[in-house]
């Protein structure tokens, strides 16, 4: 008797996940009758796919062009100890990295900066770099120790203690990982950025 009621419980679920409950996975990756939605990361019905899209210009405050340690966008208004600054950009088509560069003021007594990378697991994997005026990588961001692994995004961390005065870049850039053979070599992002004492 047990049994037959087991099997009428498992007949009368359904195997379906409801489309806009499942966010995409690395690759795109979906439930078979589903695929992975461009603009918001969800997985939706076919018919409902958007291509992938850039957060519109009025929420962006990454500023092209910035594709270069010459042309990196300025990141101001760090302090010894500051608040983050928040930088919402976009890696698209031939825009496969992004710069931006700050200064560290010459009156700190010690000084470090903290970076976090926050972008779509469903889209291309992104890298942030630290380095000095001179070019030379001072730190490589790394997966963050209190990331969240089940909202859909990755989460890459660097911290490194800084030299009072000294100027410095990050970059941004595209790994060539989980670009789905070149369908999906595009993600968006949000970077942190903060000066604090080590």
């Amino acid at each position: 008797m047990r049994s037959v009621v087991l099997l009428v419980a498992l007949t009368a679920c359904s195997p379906d996940i409801v489309p806009g409950s499942y966010l995409c996975g690395p690759e795109r990756l979906c439930p078979e009758d589903q695929q992975c939605d461009g603009v918001t990361n969800i997985c939706v019905l076919p018919n409902q796919v958007m291509p992938f899209a850039c957060p519109p210009l009025m929420t962006t405050s990454e500023v092209e062009p910035n594709d270069s340690a010459a042309s990196a966008q300025v990141v101001a208004n760090l302090a010894c100890v500051s608040r983050s600054a928040e930088l919402v950009g976009c890696s698209k088509d031939l825009d496969g990295e992004d710069w931006f560069q700050f200064d560290v003021p010459g009156d700190c007594t010690a000084v470090g900066v903290t970076a976090r990378l926050t972008f779509p697991l469903a889209f291309e994997v992104l890298s942030v770099e630290l380095l000095d005026a001179g070019g030379a990588v001072l730190a490589i961001g790394e997966p963050c120790p209190q990331s969240e692994q089940d909202d859909g995004d990755e989460q890459s961390c660097l911290e490194k203690t800084l030299t009072p005065g000294g100027h410095y870049t990050v970059r941004v850039a595209r790994t060539g990982e989980g670009a789905c053979d070149g369908a999906c070599a595009h993600n968006r992002y949000t970077l942190t950025l903060a000066l604090e004492t080590p």
